[in-house]
């Protein structure tokens, strides 16, 4: 292998205005502002002896609503992100829209359900977008990309909790992760060897998880248990082209004598997806 580094010199300010108003039991209003500056300047030294310079502005007006009784909570917001990023010579303007959903409703005091929904653009990191090349070892050397632009992202999930006493509960959940016009590590061969790059766009991304968890506790409350089983799904598009799944379950019981407790527990292997930038399962 040989010998890298780098030295980072980052400056960064942010700021929020904001103005709340409540309107009592109808709920809370607020309007507010943020804005982001970030300034990242890398000086490698290796076998790459280059400078990086990128600076990213980030300006976010909004509203938020939350409201709550004794049986529905609500919180919503929504607002645009206009964003300004530039690396050397390459300049990126976009604006896009913001928003974010959390919903709770108990149907009594044994059944609920809550919602959450999320959707915003992320903001690639400064050495994604770096154009210098660092060689790891004889075969392999890796650079980035100073044309990314902010990907799409779009996250959900959903619960349901029963419980119909103090010795037993149930839960289902669901969970979703979707990324659409993101960047992706890619590999070409060449002469010298294998170098990394970044693309985009790519192959859209989507990762999801569903399942149950359950648990009681018996004699006393001596005894406890529980048990839950889920589904690990992955869609992972151009370049890696692939579809996985893997089921998984785990189970624990312990018996308390009182200071003293004894139990087992099983965890099936687990199989999961490593990022969206990646192909590896």
């Amino acid at each position: 292998c040989f010998a890298n580094g780098a030295k980072d010199d980052s400056h960064q300010a942010s700021g929020n205005l904001s103005f709340v108003h409540s309107f009592g039991s109808a709920g809370t209003l607020k309007a507010m502002c943020q804005g982001n500056f970030l300034q990242n300047r890398t000086h490698y030294y290796g076998t790459s002896s280059t400078s990086d310079m990128a600076r990213t502005y980030r300006l976010g007006p909004g509203i938020n609503y939350s409201f709550s009784n004794d049986l529905f909570y609500c919180n919503a917001g929504i607002g645009l992100h206009w964003d300004k990023s530039s690396y050397e010579r390459n300049t990126e303007h976009s604006t896009a829209p913001w928003g974010n959903v959390a919903l709770q409703y108990s149907f009594n005091k044994k059944n609920s359900i809550s919602l959450d929904f999320d959707y915003r653009k992320s903001i690639p990191a400064s050495s994604y977008r770096s154009a210098s090349i660092v060689q790891s070892n004889p075969f392999m050397s890796y650079t980035g990309n100073p044309s990314l632009v902010p990907y799409n992202s779009l996250q959900a999930e959903g619960t349901y909790v029963f419980i119909p006493n103090n010795r037993f509960s149930f839960s289902a959940y669901g969970w979703v992760w979707m990324v659409d016009n993101r960047y992706v590590f890619c590999y070409e061969a060449g002469a010298e060897g294998i170098l990394r790059t970044i693309r985009q766009p790519m192959g859209d991304y989507a990762q999801w998880q569903y399942g149950i968890k359950a648990s009681t506790r018996l004699f006393n409350n001596n005894l406890h248990l529980s048990a839950s089983v889920y589904m690990v799904q992955a869609h992972n598009g151009m370049p890696y082209n692939w579809n996985k799944a893997k089921l998984t379950a785990s189970a624990s019981a312990y018996y308390y004598v009182n200071n003293l407790y004894f139990g087992a527990s099983y965890d099936c292997p687990e199989d999961y997806p490593d990022g969206c930038m990646v192909g590896e399962w």
